[in-house]
Formats: C-alpha cells, structure tokens, sequence
C-alpha cells in the first residue's frame, strides 16, 4: 500500500497526523488508513486525482462556510 510505504519512507508515527485533514484516493486506502487509527476526511466519489483535487477544494469551502 502507498500509505504503509509513505510511513516507512517517512519514519513518521502516527502522531504527525494529529490535528491534519488527511484525504485518500478510495475507499481501499482510506480503510488501511483507519486501520491505522487515523480519521479519514476526505475520499472523491470517482477515484482520480483530478476528482480528488474538487474534493479538496469542497471540503475548504464547507468548513469556511462553517467558520
């Protein structure tokens, strides 16, 4: 998985993810994720970076607009 060779290349715990807005590409790496025991904000309805980028920029606009 993307995500376990990330924390190894990385040598990072779990701890760095603290108060971040962590996104995955679909639902297969956002269940590795919280198998990790992390919290998964964003994951795009269509599996693509460019889709992944919209939802990005959603997730921004709700949380303003929330503000």
């Amino acid at each position: 998985s993307t995500f376990d060779n990330f924390f190894k290349i990385m040598n990072i715990t779990q701890e760095y993810f603290n108060n971040k807005i962590i996104c995955a590409i679909g639902p297969t790496t956002a269940t590795l994720i919280t198998q990790k025991g992390l919290k998964v904000d964003i994951v795009p309805r269509q599996f693509t970076l460019t889709q992944l980028a919209y939802e990005i920029i959603d997730y921004f606009k709700r949380n303003e607009k929330a503000s």
